[in-house]
């Protein structure tokens, strides 16, 4: 795993890579906020599929007491985070 990790953090333009060594907490979603593409793959244990999208409904995230650090990170997701190869959102 930390191979893999450390192979994406020097794949990343150098504009990028402080923004990805702070990012250290995660992004909390309901799953009707996460669009999902094709699947991708089945496991024992689940199947994997593409995240499409994030549609952050605002609703949602009242039910849930959010730091500003995850409200931040929701928003990054949403904006950023994009499909590597086809840049689609």
């Amino acid at each position: 795993v930390e191979e893999k990790k450390n192979s994406f953090r020097e794949s990343l333009p150098p504009s990028l890579i402080q923004a990805h060594d702070a990012r250290d907490c995660v992004a909390p979603f309901q799953l009707e906020e996460i669009e999902f593409g094709p699947k991708l793959g089945a496991g024992e244990f689940s199947n994997v599929f593409e995240v499409s999208s994030f549609k952050c409904q605002p609703d949602i995230a009242e039910d849930v007491i959010l730091s500003v650090e995850e409200l931040n990170r929701r928003l990054h997701m949403k904006t950023y985070e994009r499909y590597r190869e086809t840049r689609n959102a």
